[in-house]
């Protein structure tokens, strides 16, 4: 991967779009830290998904575990009292 400044994403942007098209994967730095990346669709897409069954995942064993059961209203209301 290279890395290039927000100056030259600026300047760039439209040519580092199309190399992300095609398959590169591009990082963004502010400084010396690397803060976003331009990468292809499928990439992005492959994230999402993986973050959904990781999310399903969860969920599922959530409903395992022992315990009653409260509504997301109550959740709320709770988290908005520890505030």
């Amino acid at each position: 991967m290279v890395t290039y400044t927000m100056d030259e994403v600026r300047a760039q942007l439209g040519g580092l779009v199309e190399r992300a098209s095609h398959g590169e994967r591009i990082l963004v730095a502010c400084g010396d830290e690397k803060v976003a990346a331009l990468v292809p669709f499928e990439d992005a897409e492959f994230m999402q998904e993986r973050e959904d069954r990781l999310d399903l995942e969860a969920v599922r064993a959530a409903r395992e575990e022992p315990g009653e059961s409260i509504s997301l209203e109550e959740f709320e209301a709770e988290l908005q009292r520890d505030r």
